[in-house]
């Protein structure tokens, strides 16, 4: 059954999760379609409209997991200066789970009417003021995607046929009207092409400005064109670009539609009037548009005369030739080529699209990026995987950041060299310190990691490992002994790439493994001073076996369960298993206990903020350990072992068990690439996992190659909800992300003087605090043992319920977290390098570059690059900038001369136009081209609500102009569509 893509963020997800339909999608391809909706006309007012406020438009329909009404308040601030506010909209919900919504005039203002087709209600209450409002949305939208969930499901034929019968409300061009804006386009493109040769050749040509007539003769250069002739030109080029795209839009949109309906009179009509050309190939719009816009830039360089920049005369001539071999092509057969899939792997393509490469490298890393797409395609899947298994560790990787942040910000407190840090001495680092900071440069250690380390998938594998062997600066100590974690993670990417036993032997010896699960100062029964007999602590015993390796029933091999002749589930081990392991696990705390020249309170198993060493494995004492014969698991550990060879034995007894293959293969499968995998797969993942004794390189690519996620990523399934976190560093790696060239350290205070000599300098590193504030979880920061959420979480609504769907992720996104998530993008770019740049300061004056903010941060109170509580970073947008200006200006100078208020005559449809292409380009650079035109549509209507660019105050000037770009396009597209469903799963 196909089910109709949705835009309202998470719906469509929630029904592919749980089993309710496939993940077609027959409007979402790699080739975004460049066209604006269709507007009768775009009048210039005079003055801005305005509307009651005291009217109501009312929406109510089905909360799924209370992620609906958090959708609602996403986009509540559009500006740049707001946080969104949890507290509005108004909302009342009844036990049915029905919620109502009450929306005034001022709200949908600030709202942008994107979000009324994001709550997944419809309206029952419309007051007249919004009737014409919401029709600008379109019938279609108002129809179809404010269906609530519950219709959807129950009436999925219903609502396929419902698609289709809006889709023909949109059919404004007859048959005839189609073939006249073929001609159009045809005379525009003849136009556009006749400037360039004219150009190009220096032929006599003569320009009308102002009445008069000028001759430019053979041997005359462009540049010597007044201005007037430039204007003149520019315009003619404009107007044939404009008329030209806005004539194909509106025919690709018909084509598409006739298709759908099955119009075959109309189809055949448009075949016969453009027999005789290329121009309306599925391939064409972005490859005419790109083309003529690379002709336009060509004759901007013509005149600037701008020796740097030569015209590139060659290129222009082979432009000029294809677009006229598009107007009147050779008659030639063209022959499709065969998919051609890899030999070992015949369901994965060999040439992967955008689409499917950025899904499959946001399961394997940490965020697509550009570079990694192009390697992929490159490499080939496997042989992508291949490379990242091969690339070397980094040896205390975690650590080593750690220590050098610490380093550069508290380098009085921190002496010694980090290669002295490392060693196992007595120089420890952290220990006699036991800075509040060390939390913040241990995530920021992480962070540099997961966003810029060449072994991706290691780190996403570690990652992926701590989510199964917990451990989480929940321990007190930890809040300022960060090093702790930042060691741990080293144990876990030590061994990603090796056998499972390793990696549970090592954890074993752990030091904050002990501290956290409480086996450090274990000991063996004995009786206290009141004649009590305490035994030894079970914490760690308990779950190095429920959680760590073979849970809590027995399972088949395909990770379902078994059950004993009455029905029952059979318990892996029972609770002498825990006692028998709980006495193995004695005589061990941390090196390096003591608190210094006071002994008082020296001893074994002592804790404390200053006692201990996080850095190194735990030091086995042993008076302390019980060395009698021990029963586990249906084995036996014989007495007289060493503390070392109890826990090794014991771990070869644990990872006997047959629940550990099946057991960690779903674990591992669900935490890196979806959330209810079949049991054929995991089946095939734990046979794997058995044949190689662990092996996780080998069962990682087992997870990454299996024909199962294949066919999901090529049909374009949402199978998984992805972790807030994981969104956020795919959200940063998209958007170039890297460290500032230095910031300040001035601890919880501020510099003291223009100079921040009370302050330390850190280079070219990030920082970054406690993301759990704004993202509900961290690094090392579950809240439990049992992890961030449950793997049998299943939400709050009838569709998982019935299919016994679970959506683990979803259980700390409530709607405080998707508020502060949203915020947190949006703050995400102010730290734009092209947008730092265009403040203005008290004098009236700008920094000349980023060297100049920065040295000059501590004068003018540029509180983010000093305040320790500021995550800080730099991304890079100058393509985005750069896009937008090619489609507004024709040039990438930087000027965006051409961009005008939107009271100013004769260029809101070229704005408006690279608004939209802007909206598909960064579809297809974050998604693969996902969105459905009706996705894309609604955005743009968000958009061109409201002002692109105000000619405010006064200032035509180009900072005031990428402001404007950044807080009215960039930033609200980028916000859309991150915060969308098609992004928010995978």
């Amino acid at each position: 059954m196909k089910m109709i893509q949705k835009p309202s963020i998470y719906l469509l997800s929630l029904l592919l999760l749980a089993g309710c339909g496939g993940g077609s999608n027959d409007n979402a391809t790699t080739t975004n379609d460049a066209s604006i909706p269709v507007e009768e006309s775009q009048p210039t007012p005079t003055t801005q409209p305005t509307q009651p406020v005291n009217q109501k438009l009312t929406i109510e329909g089905n909360v799924i997991a209370d992620t609906a009404i958090a959708q609602a308040t996403l986009f509540w601030d559009q500006n740049s200066n707001g946080e969104a506010d949890a507290q509005e909209p108004t909302t009342q919900s009844d036990a049915t789970g029905h919620y109502q919504l009450d929306l005034n005039q001022s709200d949908l203002d600030q709202i942008g009417y994107i979000n009324l087709i994001a709550f997944g209600g419809h309206p029952v209450g419309l007051d007249s003021p919004f009737e014409e409002q919401l029709s600008t949305i379109g019938e279609y939208n108002a129809t179809m995607h404010l269906t609530p969930l519950t219709t959807l499901i129950a009436q999925n034929l219903e609502a396929e046929a419902s698609a289709t019968k809006n889709n023909q409300s949109f059919a404004k061009l007859s048959a005839q009207e189609i073939v006249q804006k073929i001609e159009e386009i045809k005379n525009d493109l003849s136009t556009i092409l006749g400037i360039a040769k004219t150009l190009l050749t220096a032929d006599p040509i003569s320009f009308a400005t102002q009445g008069d007539q000028t001759l430019l003769s053979n041997n005359q250069k462009i540049h010597q064109l007044t201005k007037s002739m430039k204007k003149a030109m520019k315009q003619e080029l404009r107007e044939s670009k404009r008329s030209a795209l806005e004539s194909y839009r509106l025919l690709s949109r018909e084509l598409r539609r006739a298709e759908k309906r099955g119009d075959d009179a109309l189809i055949e009509a448009v075949e016969q009037a453009s027999s005789d050309t290329t121009l309306f190939e599925s391939n064409l719009v972005p490859t005419l548009k790109k083309e003529t816009q690379t002709v336009i830039e060509q004759i901007n360089i013509f005149w600037r005369n701008n020796e740097k920049t030569p015209v590139d005369t060659q290129l222009l001539q082979e432009l000029i030739l294809d677009l006229e071999n598009r107007l009147n092509p050779p008659k030639t057969v063209v022959t499709p080529l065969p998919v051609v899939t890899t030999d070992d792997y015949p369901y994965i393509p060999k040439e992967l699209n955008q689409s499917v490469a950025i899904r499959f490298l946001n399961k394997a890393s940490f965020g697509a990026t550009q570079e990694s797409i192009q390697e992929l395609q490159s490499l080939g899947v496997e042989g992508w995987i291949d490379k990242q298994l091969s690339l070397p560790l980094v040896a205390d990787n975690y650590l080593r950041k750690t220590i050098e942040i610490a380093k550069e910000a508290e380098p009085t407190k921190n002496p010694y060299s980090i290669e002295e840090y490392l060693a196992d001495n007595d120089k420890v680092f952290n220990k006699n310190v036991a800075s509040f900071h060390s939390p913040r440069f241990m995530q920021s250690a992480w962070f540099d990691t997961a966003l810029r380390a060449p072994d991706q998938l290691r780190h996403k594998l570690t990652y992926a490992l701590s989510q199964i062997i917990v451990e989480s600066d929940f321990e007190p100590i930890f809040t300022r002994r960060g090093e702790a974690l930042s060691y741990y993670f080293d144990i876990l990417a030590r061994n990603a790439f090796g056998d499972y036993k390793s990696l549970l032997t090592d954890i074993s010896f752990s030091a904050s493994m002990g501290l956290f699960l409480t086996y450090n100062g274990n000991q063996k029964a004995y009786v206290n001073e009141a004649n009590v007999t305490v035994y030894p602590d079970e914490n760690y015993a308990r779950e190095i076996m429920q959680l760590f390796s073979i849970g809590l029933n027995e399972l088949n091999l395909d990770g379902s369960p078994k059950k004993d002749a009455d029905g029952n589930l059979i318990p892996t081990y029972t609770q002498t298993d825990v006692n028998e392991l709980a006495r193995v696990f004695t005589g061990w705390d941390t090196q390096r206990s003591g608190a210094g020249d006071d002994n008082l309170w020296d001893g074994f198993g002592k804790v404390g903020f200053t006692r201990g060493d996080f850095t190194q494995p735990l030091e086995f004492t042993a008076s302390y350990h019980d060395t009698g014969a021990k029963t586990l698991l249906g084995g036996s550990i014989p007495a007289g072992l060493s503390g070392e060879e109890d826990i090794k034995k014991s771990i070869d007894i644990i990872m006997a068990n047959p629940n550990v293959a099946p057991y960690i293969s779903r674990n591992l499968i669900m935490r890196l690439t979806k959330s209810n995998p079949s049991p054929a797969y995991i089946q095939r993942v734990a046979t794997v996992f058995n044949q190689t004794q662990g092996d996780l390189k080998a069962v990682t690519k087992a997870i990454l190659l299996d024909p199962e996620i294949w066919e999901d990523m090529t049909q374009l399934r949402s199978v998984k909800f992805k972790e807030p976190l994981i969104a956020y560093t795919e959200i940063l790696r998209s958007l170039h992300v890297q460290p500032l060239p230095y910031w300040y350290f001035c601890g919880y205070g501020a510099p003291e003087d223009e100079n921040a000599s009370n302050c330390e300098k850190v280079y070219n590193k990030f920082l970054f605090n406690n993301p759990t504030d704004f993202l509900g979880q961290g690094a090392g920061r579950a809240p439990t043992v049992f992890n961030f959420y449950d793997n049998s979480f299943v939400p709050n609504d009838p569709t998982f319920k019935t299919t016994a769907q679970v959506a683990p992720e979803l259980q700390i996104q409530d709607d405080t977290m998707l508020i502060n998530f949203n915020n947190t993008i949006r703050r995400a770019f102010d730290w734009d390098i092209t947008y730092m740049l265009t403040k203005t300061l008290s004098d009236g004056s700008r920094y000349p570059d980023l060297d100049a903010l920065l040295q000059y941060a501590p004068r003018d109170y540029n509180i983010p690059i000093y305040y320790v509580g500021a995550d800080k970073y730099l991304i890079d947008l100058q393509a985005d900038y750069d896009f937008l200006e090619q489609g507004i200006d024709g040039d990438t100078d930087g000027d965006f001369e051409e961009l005008k208020d939107n009271y100013q005559d004769g260029n809101q449809t070229i704005i408006n136009q690279a608004v939209y292409d802007f909206i598909g380009y960064v579809d297809n650079r974050l998604l693969g081209g996902l969105l459905s035109n009706a996705e894309r549509d609604a955005i743009y209507q968000a958009l061109t609500e409201n002002t692109i660019y105000n000619h405010w105050a006064g200032d035509d000037s180009i900072f005031a102009k990428k402001q404007q770009i950044m807080n009215n396009v960039i930033r609200p597209t980028y916000r859309a569509i991150m915060s969308s469903d098609k992004f928010m799963t995978e």
